[in-house]
């Protein structure tokens, strides 16, 4: 079960975009403005998403109790063409949870408290042509979507998503395209030195044979968690996805290296200990069909871990990818463990009737390195996940999708004997123009 979908394979794509409605708008246009021609057209799009969820997913305590809870985002953007060469985007978002509180605790759902929740979700200009033929530029803030989602992914499921400030330029070629990307993820405006925390990269992509080639460098300048200092990681790796009649293949393999600092204080004296990055990602998905609409697939995603207190750093950084596409949709497994994680997956779809889709998914979680249990043993044990789930665009206007998934933890795992299964459900509606 997937809700961000199978897409998002372009370096910058705005995923899950509704097809736009053209409405002639000219009179909200400065008439000073030479950005724009006298006749211009802008294209508006929109979504509304309604999603309800039943939420036994506790930490396997027989005593927990269940959650029900409705999450809304509304989404409205604005597309102006730039005199023929790119466009300027504005999308504008308000996410928040039915019954939910404003900033200042004031109750929004039956009372005159406004929400205050609307934000720029994005806000880009995007130039077709600079300076040559190909070369082509975007800056502002947008979603970034770099292979398959798997380092970088826009996190569509969330009920806000992730979208990153910065610049965007990339070169056409006949065969391949270069991307390059400068993000601001902090900026501290530190008089006397950099403090900032910055990511920048760069993608090559061959469209034949379908492979994606990468180098991400992350820099944070300061202190952050548990007395780590600042941080220099290097990301190398690549994605690549190929369709052999009726098989297909898709994986990713990331080599991560770089160095981390940690500061212990005893007394009045403070030791700084250099932690070098050694670690690495290894996913594979193979598939192929069945019948007619029918698919079935295997796969693995193995993310390093590291059981030993040494100066290495061997367990792999999620980064910044979208974790609901690939680790179960109960979303346990969304940050980074320190012993890792290897999923095991098998999954399934199927198309029964026109408008109708059935998804299926069986996930076998192990950690990657031994971890020390509640009963001080060590082990690599977690536990297996079930999703369902099915979706249709038969309702006139919107696509409903209901799902329902179980988690079964180890007693390693749960960190109690005889842990209760974890579930949840949800009945999602979208509808966009």
């Amino acid at each position: 079960m997937r809700g961000e979908g199978r897409k998002g394979s372009s370096l910058f794509g705005r995923k899950g975009r509704v097809a736009g409605a053209s409405v002639a708008v000219t009179l909200l246009l400065a008439p000073s403005s030479d950005a724009w021609a006298d006749d211009q057209v802008i294209e508006i799009d929109g979504q509304v998403r309604v999603r309800t969820e039943v939420d036994g997913r506790n930490f396997f305590n027989p005593d927990a109790g269940t959650q029900q809870y409705t999450d809304l985002r509304t989404r409205v953007g604005l597309k102006a063409g730039l005199k023929g060469n790119g466009h300027a985007y504005i999308q504008v978002q308000d996410s928040r949870r039915f019954g939910g509180v404003n900033q200042s605790g004031s109750l929004t759902s039956g009372s005159l408290a406004g929400g205050s929740n609307v934000d720029v979700h994005q806000a880009y200009v995007h130039l077709d042509r600079v300076f040559a033929d190909g070369w082509g530029l975007r800056a502002g803030r947008f979603e970034v979507n770099l292979g398959n989602q798997r380092v970088f992914g826009g996190v569509g499921w969330h009920n806000v998503g992730r979208s990153w400030e910065g610049i965007h330029t990339f070169y056409t070629l006949e065969k391949a395209r270069l991307d390059g990307m400068w993000l601001k993820a902090a900026e501290r405006n530190n008089p006397e030195e950099n403090r900032d925390f910055d990511a920048m990269a760069v993608q090559a992509s061959f469209p034949e044979p379908g492979v994606e080639a990468f180098v991400v460098l992350e820099n944070e300048a300061i202190e952050v968690l548990n007395g780590a200092s600042g941080f220099t990681r290097i990301s190398l790796g690549g994605h690549a996805k190929r369709q052999y009649d009726r098989l297909d293949a898709e994986t990713n393999l990331v080599f991560q290296m770089g160095s981390q600092d940690f500061n212990s204080t005893k007394g009045d004296v403070t030791t700084t200990t250099d932690a070098d990055i050694s670690a690495f990602l290894l996913t594979l998905e193979v598939g192929t069909k069945v019948g007619d609409t029918g698919r079935v697939a295997a796969g693995i995603d193995y993310a390093s871990g590291d059981d030993e207190a040494d100066d290495k750093i061997k367990t792999y950084n999620n980064l910044y990818y979208t974790g609901h596409k690939f680790r179960g949709a109960m979303d346990y497994f969304l940050g980074s463990s320190t012993a890792g994680l290897m999923d095991l997956m098998l999954r399934g779809s199927v198309v029964p009737a026109d408008g109708w889709k059935l998804m299926g998914d069986f996930h076998f979680f192990q950690t990657a390195a031994e971890y020390v249990d509640f009963d001080d043993n060590k082990t690599t044990d977690v536990g297996m996940e079930l999703d369902f789930a099915a979706s249709t665009s038969k309702v006139t206007g919107a696509t409903v999708v209901l799902g329902t998934s179980v988690f079964l933890p180890t007693e390693a795992f749960a960190g109690m004997k005889d842990p209760d299964p974890g579930y949840w459900l949800f009945a999602m509606v979208t509808a966009g123009f």
